[in-house]
């Protein structure tokens, strides 16, 4: 996955998995397939605009 410090839920942002309400914590380890999953999202949404 990709990192998104302004937008993510997981890291970054919302911290889904962390909130007492959630009862899933799944094992999260940041980086595997970055570069892919940048360019993916990066190709979408500026098809997008």
């Amino acid at each position: 996955a990709a990192a998104d410090p302004k937008s993510g839920g997981v890291d970054h942002g919302a911290r889904v998995f962390s909130h007492a309400t959630c009862h899933h914590a799944p094992a999260v380890f940041g980086g595997i397939g970055e570069t892919a999953a940048t360019a993916l999202l990066t190709e979408f949404f500026a098809a997008r605009r």
